[in-house]
């Protein structure tokens, strides 16, 4: 014991040197007796006990009394830990207290109130300290605390919300759960209008909903039992994880989602601290607010003809009321995909209310559904819309986005390689070109020599901004080298997994401590602003030669597509064509066709004046082009030198009578044309001539778009129906977890009871009547084949063992004993529970077989397993009866009643649970109890 109270001195004071210097709290070190450690703490004095692992003061401080109930939780769980540890990790729960317990006392001082929370909250611990109760199980901690009051709260919100649509309530839902001092909300992104894309960039999945579960802090639940308002310091101490699939490695659960999530706070934060308490939340969940001018009566004739062109009735009535009943206008917004349709069951609007989580659950709907039109890194809304995730203007955004951007480069190949591979092969060709600084723009900044100058190389906003010195400052020779090496798409989904496996691969090829291959390649597709479709068989243009490769642009961006189908419902439009050097088309995919005359950009010339040159015939388009190949610097590409290829676009251009149309359509305003498809020819396909009005372009993009727009809207269909499916499946599959957590509950609240009732404890006669029963059995003739042996030191628990191979049972039996041993290699032994309680013999034992299972009614044993015979009841039961004679007639029972095992499960045993609802139910249908 000296030797013990020397080591634990020694290690005190090791880890009072090696932390001294860290800690706030003041500690005195007293006495060390045996495994006991006294000390004093902030003037406290303070047991730690590493013998019976106890945390003890005589402190009446409620602070100290929290902290060491804290502790003694903490200490049963870590009693493997070393001393040092246990140490840190109870002084450091400390700190949190005394800093936790400051605020609190200077938040009620603010608001002038003298309520000490912590009394409450002590007076239950107090008496649950004696029982040794968790902190879940203290009544008032947690079910009716006010931070699960809010979240069951939400819950009934969500409740009114949907209840004209049951089926939504499988879209999202808020769980309190107390038991785990934790709040869940579920979000199913099946139920959002978010693309595919989006969802594969963010590395989510429509397979499973979102999780996000807050922690509770232990410290809110012990220092405050019901607070009618939020805090600050309460809504900071709650901890928030978001999974899917059980896992946060995807780039939307690690830093997405936790990213809106601090952005929401942040909000509350403010309206906090200008109102003090947590206003109506709502516009923070949702988009701005559309003003809806008075109703208007529906046009039946209108609606009509949007029926007959196989729109549904709810989509034709969104579309005809948003345009006033304006047909084209309806049309038009329904072919292009800009109405974003909701079920009119399913409300837009969330309920107005100033419920945290409830009001967290809908801004993360709406930030989802609209993520492109918000800077990822930093979740300010960009002043435009898009179709991308982009980041925003600032360096710093900008910078985050190329170097540590954790989309999904991986989901973005599995969802569409064609497209990436397009991507990578017309970047190919601008590295390629003899003025590669100048047309590979947007130019990533993790290839500039001297990144100071950054901020001054990006997207075409500011042509007039130029300056050759930022030419000179692009590593060109690098980003050569490095796309060079770049794997196919169709390698990368082949070979890898995960984004981690795509990084490790792409080094393979190109070894670089900056993932350059990684970041080139990621860069590449997130910068592109249209959303491509390959068109393919039934699909393509009739009338152009079908070894021309044809995409159709299925979404621009909102900004764009406002603009444009604004000025095209007032002025019209049409179609023509527009080429230009392969080289460029890196460039105009990320910043549209540009009216680049007269600046460093240009390359035709400006013969016919300055603007955008189009052609209503495809020859004249095509002399524009510079087929590629020649020069492409990645030899994957599809456009290598054995397969020379020019990319054509076809535009659609508002009318304007200024256009000079003498042959050549020149466009100013380059605002006013809209790319709606990429025609890639090779130099067989080139030599047709199409004219641009002979290929009904409006009726094929109508027809395309609405099939498009029409699959995707089944797609959703099935996937909502789907996802509530598994809802309803994971709500059973909980349900019966619970069910099962119930019955166990209950299984071991009866063998607790078994266990207290024949727990020992009886007269000097029970002693002494169990001994010599004990004694008669062990030298019966009758019952040879028996062995027992007590349960530990409990000789009122008897495990009893039969043999069977020493007694003459039937055939059959023995057969099936013989199947049973070989089957489940187990001896050819009966195992019996028999159990006494403290008034025997003046009660009798209870008898149950162990193991093995026998057949349903054979044998006069129970289904549960229990020996249920009228001489074990207390009507039948003798107190002169002897333990031997007992088993004397149960095996004359078993031979006669035919025993038989149940080979498919003869190897389960019998619970006791099974055993006494058995018994009692037997025994109540003959009336013996």
């Amino acid at each position: 014991e000296d030797n013990l109270e020397e080591i634990l001195t020694q290690l005190f004071f090791e880890w009072l040197e090696e932390n001294e210097d860290n800690l706030e709290v003041n500690i005195i070190y007293e006495n060390t007796q045996g495994a006991k450690l006294s000390l004093l703490v902030d003037d406290e004095a303070v047991t730690v006990d590493f013998g019976n692992y106890t945390v003890s003061s005589p402190s009446s401080s409620k602070l100290i009394k929290s902290w060491i109930y804290w502790s003694q939780t903490y200490f049963e769980t870590a009693k493997s830990e070393p001393p040092q540890a246990i140490l840190s990790s109870i002084f450091e729960k400390l700190e949190e207290f005394n800093e936790f317990g400051s605020d609190q006392n200077e938040s009620s001082s603010n608001e002038g109130s003298d309520v000490d929370y912590r009394s409450e909250i002590l007076d239950s611990i107090a008496p649950a300290e004696k029982a040794r109760k968790p902190l879940d199980e203290i009544a008032g901690l947690c079910q009716d605390h006010f931070i699960f009051k809010h979240a069951q709260e939400a819950s009934r919100l969500l409740q009114r919300t949907f209840s004209s649509e049951p089926g939504m309530l499988y879209s999202c839902r808020i769980d309190s759960l107390p038991q785990s001092c934790s709040i869940r909300i579920e979000l199913d992104l099946s139920f959002i209008s978010v693309s595919d894309n989006v969802v594969s960039m963010l590395g989510l999945t429509f397979e499973s909903p979102l999780v996000i579960r807050i922690d509770v802090n232990e410290l809110i639940i012990i220092q405050t039992l019901d607070r009618s308002n939020w805090t600050k310091s309460m809504l900071g101490s709650l901890s928030f994880q978001t999974t899917q699939n059980a896992t946060e490695e995807s780039y939307g659960c690690r830093e997405y989602i936790p990213g809106r999530i601090e952005k929401f706070k942040k909000e509350i934060y403010q309206k906090l601290s200008e109102q003090e308490e947590v206003p109506s939340l709502t516009a923070l969940s949702r988009e701005n607010s559309e003003e809806v001018g008075p109703p208007q009566k529906l046009d039946k004739n209108e609606l009509k003809k949007l029926y007959e062109m196989g729109f549904s009735q709810n989509q034709a009535k969104q579309a005809l009321s948003k345009t006033r009943n304006n047909l084209d206008a309806a049309a038009e917004l329904l072919l292009n995909g800009e109405l974003q349709f909701k079920n009119p069951r399913n409300p837009s609007k969330a309920i107005e209310c100033s419920n945290v989580f409830y009001n967290l659950l809908f801004y993360l709907r709406d930030r989802i559904e609209n993520c492109t039109n918000y800077c990822y890194i930093c979740y300010e809304r960009h002043p435009y819309d898009s179709i991308r995730l982009m980041p925003c203007t600032k360096d710093i955004c900008q910078f985050r986005f190329e170097e540590i951007s954790g989309v999904s480069l991986l989901a973005e190949i599995n969802s569409n390689s064609e497209l990436v591979f397009l991507e990578l092969s017309l970047a190919s060709e601008a590295l390629g070109s003899q003025r590669a600084a100048t047309v590979f723009e947007p130019f990533p900044s993790f290839f500039l020599k001297q990144r100071q100058i950054r901020g001054k190389s990006g997207f075409l906003s500011d042509k007039s901004s130029y300056n050759p010195g930022m030419d000179k400052n692009k590593d060109i020779k690098t980003l050569t080298e490095v796309m060079r090496s770049l794997p196919s798409p169709a390698m990368i989904k082949e070979n890898c997994y995960n984004e981690e496996t795509v990084k490790s691969y792409l080094e393979s090829f190109y070894h670089s401590s900056e993932n350059l291959p990684y970041k080139l390649m990621r860069y590449i597709i997130g910068t592109s602003r249209l959303a491509l479709t390959k068109l393919e068989g039934a699909d393509k243009i009739p009338q152009i030669d079908p070894q021309v490769i044809q995409y159709i642009v299925t979404k621009h961006s909102p900004e764009t597509e406002k603009y444009f189908n604004s000025a095209k419902r007032k002025f019209g439009s049409f179609f023509a064509f527009h080429g230009s050097a392969i080289h460029n088309w890196y460039s105009i995919l990320r910043n549209g066709i540009r009216n680049l005359s007269n600046t460093h950009m240009m390359t035709a010339g400006a013969a016919c004046g300055a603007g955008v040159y189009c052609a209503s015939n495809s020859t004249t388009s095509l002399g524009y082009c510079q087929f590629g190949g020649s020069h492409s610097v990645w030899p994957l590409s599809m456009m290598g030198s054995s397969n020379p290829m020019g990319c054509l676009a076809i535009v659609e251009i508002i009318k304007d009578k200024d256009y000079n149309n003498n042959g050549v359509i020149v466009v100013n305003d380059d605002k006013k044309l809209c790319v709606r498809y990429l025609l890639l020819f090779n130099s067989s396909s080139c030599s047709m001539t199409y004219d641009i009005n002979n290929l009904n372009l409006k009726e094929h993009m109508h027809t395309f778009l609405k099939k498009f727009h029409s699959k995707r809207e089944a797609v959703k269909k099935i996937r909502q129906q789907k996802a509530i499916e598994n809802a309803m499946k994971r709500e059973q599959e909980t349900k019966k977890a619970q069910e099962a957590k119930k019955a166990e509950q209950e299984a071991l609240k009866l063998e607790k009871e078994l266990e207290e009732t024949f727990s020992g404890g009886g007269s000097a006669v029970t002693n002494k009547r169990l001994m010599q029963e004990y004694k008669n059995l062990m030298t019966s003739k009758e019952c040879k084949g028996f062995s027992v042996e007590f349960q530990g030191s409990n000789m009122y628990v008897w495990n009893v063992k039969l043999d069977i191979t020493q007694f003459e049972f039937p055939k059959d039996l023995k057969k099936d004993f013989e199947n049973y041993s070989a089957n489940f290699n187990r001896n050819q032994e009966i195992v019996f529970e028999l159990r006494f309680d403290s008034n025997y013999p003046y009660n009798p034992p209870f008898l149950r077989v162990v193991r093995p299972r026998f057949k349903f009614r054979t044998g006069h044993i129970t289904v549960g397993g229990s020996i249920c015979m009228q001489s074990l009841t207390p009507s039948g039961w003798i107190p002169v009866r002897t333990v031997e004679s007992i088993f004397i007639e149960l095996m004359f029972n078993m031979a006669e009643g035919g025993a038989r095992l149940e080979l498919t499960t003869a190897n389960l045993d019998y619970t006791m649970q099974e055993a006494k609802e058995a018994f009692d139910r037997v025994a109540r249908q003959h009336g013996w109890i």
